[in-house]
């Protein structure tokens, strides 16, 4: 309004004026927010700086390394693979030629025979001429028997029968299951007496292991190595580490001794001191009776001498791998770059 009270009017170039004032401020507005928004990602602080991913889009994997960093080195290449042994367990065995439980004035003394296998304290027990259900030695089944005073499982290998019903040969106790027995009959020359070899696969915590009981002719060297030729081609093929022990009735200078080394390593020649001598009981004067091994490491081994029987007893500690090798693989030092 005027001084005088009277209303004044705006020129039409002045309303004009104003609103293309106000239409640039309208479109002016939002650039410079949005430019502001652009320069403050890519400017600003180096030290708060974002780094926008590349590659594929926001659901894949994303890139977020910024772009003219340096390439990390590559791993180094496995040159090979250090292996040690796993878990192992103890063994203590015992091979035994028991001459069906007679003692040193020729009676059967079976509960004597019984306590002194429990004295050893072994988990595998190998014996050698054994009867069962024999009329001369009181119709006992002397595997079945000893094995329930040790609280074992047993099992019997039968090479011969006699015309009272009995039979005699090898027979295996073990404190750890059985899982397979088989009685393979060896070649003999006529007129010779009917041997065989026991094998049975026992499960130690897990781990198989097979023990054999072996028991030659006494009488010919040519059937002692037929024999033993046919052991080596029945061992060979097993995989499984190995127990073969028994009277061999031969010392360790012969061929057939010689051919049984070459299958599996004689324990006593590891861990035994002094000639490892086995008979007679008295007074010995040869050694005929062995525990060999393969696949098992040899700790400690002794000749024991019972009362009973006219052969003295072999007592070995081996340890058996019951978890198998834990291996690894070896890297070499890859050269740093300068």
């Amino acid at each position: 309004m005027g001084d005088d009270g009277s209303e004044q009017s705006w020129p039409a170039w002045a309303h004009t004026a104003a609103s293309v004032a106000i239409g640039l401020l309208l479109i002016a507005v939002p650039v410079v927010v949005v430019g502001y928004g652009h320069f403050s990602d890519e400017g600003g602080d180096p030290g708060q700086r974002r780094v926008r991913p590349t590659g594929p889009s926001p659901s894949g994997p994303t890139d977020v390394t910024p772009t003219g960093s340096p390439t990390p080195d590559p791993l180094p290449t496995a040159s090979g693979e250090t292996c040690v042994p796993g878990n192992t367990t103890g063994l203590t065995v015992v091979s035994f030629n028991i001459k069906s439980a007679h003692g040193a004035d020729g009676t059967v003394q079976l509960d004597l025979l019984a306590s002194t296998l429990a004295s050893w304290k072994p988990d595998l027990v190998l014996l050698q001429e054994v009867d069962k259900n024999q009329a001369r030695t009181g119709r006992v089944d002397q595997p079945a028997y000893l094995g329930q005073k040790l609280r074992f499982y047993s099992t019997f290998g039968a090479n011969m029968s006699t015309r009272s019903g009995g039979q005699y040969g090898t027979a295996l106790l073990s404190r750890y299951p059985i899982l397979s027995v088989e009685n393979t009959r060896l070649p003999r020359l006529p007129g010779d007496e009917p041997r065989g070899l026991l094998h049975a696969v026992v499960d130690v915590d897990g781990t198989k292991l097979s023990a054999y009981v072996v028991h030659l002719q006494h009488t010919s060297a040519t059937a002692r190595l037929s024999q033993m030729t046919t052991i080596q081609r029945i061992v060979t093929a097993d995989p499984l580490p190995k127990i073969i022990g028994g009277d061999f009735n031969t010392g360790p200078g012969s061929a057939v001794m010689g051919l049984a080394r070459s299958f599996a390593s004689d324990t006593w020649a590891a861990v035994g001191a002094g000639p490892g001598l086995t008979v007679p009981r008295v007074a010995p004067r040869r050694r005929i009776d062995y525990l060999l091994q393969s696949g098992l490491v040899p700790q400690d081994m002794r000749v024991l001498t019972p009362t009973v029987s006219d052969h003295r007893a072999l007592w070995a500690r081996l340890a058996l791998d019951a978890s198998g090798k834990v291996c690894l693989p070896d890297f070499g030092r890859g050269k740093r770059k300068p």
